[in-house]
């Protein structure tokens, strides 16, 4: 490849990118990262080596909660086989096998995400909950991201709506991107497990709609109050 030809500020622009990406846990290409940042750093003319040290010190990135993808090399390679996979995953039920129809890996909220088609339609997998990946004998149909943004479409959404103290909003960061209007449209089918992440805002959100999301807070309050009150181990009424 022939050598770029960037000013100083791009050249420092570009060497925090790289240092950026380095933040990431089990970057799937996090060897490649790292040798191309040693590469890159050693060619550089030394009064601009000597202002990427400069800024180092002037920019911190956020240590992230990531936590261990080691599935990520190979579901790196399922998606190189053009084949589908068997996934097992840590389902809240136990382990299951699921046969994907493979998209991609992508870093969302601190979190990995492999999103594929299966029977029941087009799903996200925490890549920290694959406990193994293996070939299927059916070729991939080479599905993409805008496969899945096309069919979002067809999907059932509501709109709920919060309000929320000052630190109900940074309690809520890697829940849902922060929004001026505190208003998101969200597909119907995940308004139980968005509940069940609320619930850790405690008193720093209130919902106004929709009322079953609302009327769900309040159940899970009152069977973890109930909980609370109980000796009975659980699994005993």
């Amino acid at each position: 490849m022939p050598p770029l030809v960037l000013t100083n500020e791009e050249t420092i622009v570009l060497f925090m990118l790289l240092e950026w990406v380095g933040q990431i846990p089990d970057f799937p290409f996090g060897t490649i990262r790292q040798e191309v940042a040693e590469r890159y750093a050693n060619e550089l003319p030394k009064r601009t080596e000597q202002q990427i040290v400069k800024w180092k010190d002037r920019f911190r990135f956020q240590a992230v909660d990531t936590p261990p993808s080691p599935q990520n090399p190979a579901l790196l390679d399922l998606l190189e086989s053009k084949r589908m996979g068997n996934i097992l995953y840590e389902t809240t039920k136990g382990q299951k096998s699921i046969v994907v129809d493979p998209i991609g890996l992508s870093f969302e909220h601190n979190r990995w995400y492999f999103y594929g088609r299966t029977d029941r339609g087009f799903r996200q997998f925490r890549v920290d909950r694959v406990l193994g990946v293996s070939l299927h004998e059916l070729p991939a149909t080479d599905l993409t991201f805008s496969d899945l943004e096309k069919n979002m479409t067809h999907v059932p959404m509501t709109t709920v709506k919060l309000e929320l103290t000052s630190l109900g909003e940074r309690m809520l960061e890697g829940i849902l991107p922060l929004r001026r209007d505190r208003t998101w449209q969200i597909p119907v089918s995940e308004l139980a497990f968005l509940g069940r992440q609320l619930m850790r805002l405690g008193p720093e959100v209130r919902v106004i709609e929709p009322q079953d999301l609302r009327e769900q807070l309040i159940r899970q309050a009152e069977k973890m109050i109930a909980v609370q009150q109980s000796d009975n181990p659980f699994g005993r009424n």
